[in-house]
């Protein structure tokens, strides 16, 4: 058996790569798409196996978001203070704490969610083998399509539950060693898995997310709200819960302590993205395509991670706040690739669904994805996996990708769209405007002596990152002068004909960016689409803070 921390990550990674699929079956307690995306960032810090158990315990609490995060964060304790070499009897005894503590943590527990896998867990006996224990949890998922009205009306079974039924189902296959026990979601629950979306409600509820330095009785938190979680932290009360008057929940909160974090947000009933045509379209988060728009264009986005004070964590679940305000600091950060597990089980998901799958991968001048990706499809003989270097790196990335993607619902055969998207990835352009070159210095881009000579003489270089390499456009000595030679070449392109796209990315100057960026570019082209997105995290460490840039499509004719 290998360590517990190193199954758990696995079975994070099994869990991140079906998120998608949670947040299409979402519809209880509210029907708003995002149980995966909300196990995903609750848990995450089971993924980094580097970090002590105490610091681990400590990132769930602080992470734990939505109703489906929260009662899974209440959970695992009892896990994380398991030894490494923990065996089975330990193991489903701590299980059994944690489903006590879930419960608990729950103001009215309901049947039919994953308070049931839990119990599962918690019943199981370490005579039994792990097949029957998986048969066990599969089989009170099924249970779940028909216990609660959401659930049988949507022809689903529980999100969160199918969820932590993945997640064990990857710890499981980890621990033993043994992958002949994964199994596809729609193989294990055959039609349970394709959501009837309810009607959106006319005045959603707000889903509340806060900390309380203080106590309060059930008798009060009964009276604030629905689908209610609360966990205790020493002297602070981590609660989650839905109100329709978030602001009558607040006050009722602040006379009886301090709310010393709080975020609340609408919850409309998700829309599902459009169709993606006859391909499933995967690309790399390095790309910086927001996850809003990628979900539009029915992209799924595949993370690097970013490593920032001791912690490991997806690109697209830090704070990019956190990460710019280390590096001004003068603090480590660095990025890494994910695991050839991780990769290999969203290449896994994305083939459980109908239809071939497209991956569109960071040059491989820079980062190894492609390679990967290239074994990947190897193995799977060509016919249903097809991996594309795309030469790029952070937005022209992003362009291609949604370029390609809205070819999909077009083209109908797999060879035309690899001959566009051979087209786009020559064509596509991206100017980047770098504020620091000490940033890439440190980083071991470019050498610590130019870096430190440029920041003496203070250049600000244009660049573009290509297949061959980051080449150099021009050496600017200010950031107006970055700006002139970019809305220079816009000028000369809108001469050639409009671009299909353009997208402005910024790093920690959004305000600048869309402030007095966009407005030129779109009287120089005003009827070119124009995308405003945050430049992806794993180019921001690179690149530093106060970077932005430019990436674009030009006019394709007839195509």
């Amino acid at each position: 058996m290998i360590a517990l921390r190193q199954a758990f990550a696995a079975a994070y990674e099994r869990l991140a790569a079906r998120a998608g699929l949670l947040d299409r079956i979402n519809v209880f307690p509210v029907a708003d798409g995002d149980t995966g995306v909300n196990l995903r960032l609750s848990l995450a810090a089971l993924h980094d196996v580097t970090s002590p158990a105490a610091l681990c315990r400590s990132l769930l609490q602080q992470g734990a978001t939505g109703n489906s995060g929260n009662i899974a964060v209440a959970f695992f304790p009892p896990l994380l203070a398991l030894a490494e070499d923990a065996g089975p009897e330990a193991l489903l005894a701590a299980c059994a704490a944690g489903s006590r503590l879930a419960r608990g943590a729950v103001l009215a527990p309901q049947d039919g969610t994953m308070l049931d896998v839990m119990s599962g867990l918690a019943a199981c006996s370490p005579e039994q083998s792990i097949p029957d224990i998986l048969d066990r949890l599969a089989g009170a998922v099924r249970a779940t399509a028909h216990m609660l009205p959401a659930m049988r009306q949507a022809g689903v079974v529980d999100a969160g539950a199918l969820g932590l039924f993945c997640f064990f189902e990857g710890f499981f296959a980890a621990w033993s060693g043994d992958e002949g026990l994964l199994q596809a979601p729609g193989a294990r629950f055959p039609g349970l898995l394709r959501a009837r979306l309810p009607e959106a409600e006319a005045d959603p509820a707000s889903c509340i997310n806060l900390t309380l330095q203080g106590q309060a009785d059930a008798a009060l938190l009964a009276t604030l709200g629905e689908s209610v979680v609360a966990r205790r932290d020493g002297g602070l009360l981590h609660l989650h819960l839905h109100s329709h008057d978030p602001e009558a929940t607040r006050a009722a909160l602040q006379s009886v302590g301090e709310i010393t974090a709080w975020h609340a947000e609408s919850m409309q009933t998700a829309t599902l993205p459009p169709e993606a045509g006859f391909v499933r379209l995967l690309c790399d988060a390095a790309g910086s395509l927001p996850r809003p728009l990628a979900r539009q264009e029915g992209i799924v986005l595949l993370d690097s991670h970013v490593i920032c004070g001791g912690i490991s964590r997806p690109e697209t679940l830090w704070d990019p706040a956190v990460i710019y305000a280390a590096l001004r600091a003068g603090q480590r950060v660095s990025t890494a690739q994910a695991s050839q597990n991780e990769r290999r089980q969203h290449f896994q998901s994305a083939l459980e669904q109908p239809g071939p799958v497209l991956y569109l991968a960071v040059g491989s001048v820079y980062t190894g994805n492609f390679a990967a990706a290239a074994a990947f499809q190897a193995g799977q003989g060509g016919q249903s996996f097809f991996a594309v270097d795309s030469g790029a790196a952070s937005g022209r990335l992003a362009v291609i990708a949604l370029m390609a993607a809205r070819a999909a619902r077009r083209l109908a055969d797999m060879e035309l769209l690899l001959a566009f998207v051979r087209k786009l990835c020559a064509v596509c352009e991206e100017y980047v405007c770098i504020a620091d070159l000490r940033y890439l210095a440190r980083s071991g881009r470019i050498s610590r002596l130019s870096g430190l000579a440029s920041g003496l003489l203070g250049i600000r270089p244009v660049i573009s990152p290509e297949a061959e390499g980051v080449r150099r456009l021009a050496l600017a000595h200010s950031q107006a002068a970055q700006r002139d030679f970019v809305l220079a070449r816009l000028r000369a392109l809108a001469k050639q004909g409009r671009p299909e796209l353009l997208l402005l990315e910024y790093s920690d100057n959004e305000a600048w960016v869309r402030e007095a960026m966009a407005p030129q570019v779109r009287a120089i082209l005003p009827d070119s689409e124009l995308q405003v997105a945050p430049l992806s995290l794993s180019s921001g460490v690179h690149m530093g803070p106060g970077t932005w840039a430019l990436a674009l499509c030009p006019r394709l004719g007839d195509r």
